[in-house]
């Protein structure tokens, strides 16, 4: 898989988290664009696109849970959030990159590096 990655400036808009409704049991997940078709090449082809959602827990869409606990975390990369830059491991990237062009229907993920209020 032949890719060049691609840096957000330094001002780029960063992605800024919403506080979750602390009266009801909410969770966030990671909905993954899939990439442009090869036909459509555009300059950020290679840029992760997603969006982060909130659901309640009792009506969330069925989902894949990936902890981020590996791998070295100061090589990172950008994905981009809405319309927000996020970064992330370049581990990270590359599954996203990967998961992306997956046929599956799952396209919700939770990623706790992602979907908890962290930083790297």
């Amino acid at each position: 898989m032949a890719r060049s990655t691609m840096r957000i400036p330094r001002t780029a808009n960063v992605y800024q988290y919403t506080k979750l409704d602390t009266k009801k049991q909410q969770i966030r997940l990671l909905k993954l664009s899939r990439p442009p078709s090869a036909a459509n090449v555009l300059p950020d082809r290679n840029m992760i696109h997603c969006e982060l959602e909130t659901f309640d827990l009792d009506t969330a869409p069925e989902y894949i849970a990936l902890s981020y606990t590996w791998g070295d975390a100061s090589n990172n990369q950008h994905i981009i959030v809405g319309n927000k830059a996020m970064a992330v491991g370049m581990n990270l990237f590359d599954f996203l990159y990967a998961f992306r062009s997956d046929d599956a229907n799952i396209r919700h993920l939770w990623i706790d590096q992602v979907c908890f209020m962290v930083s790297l």
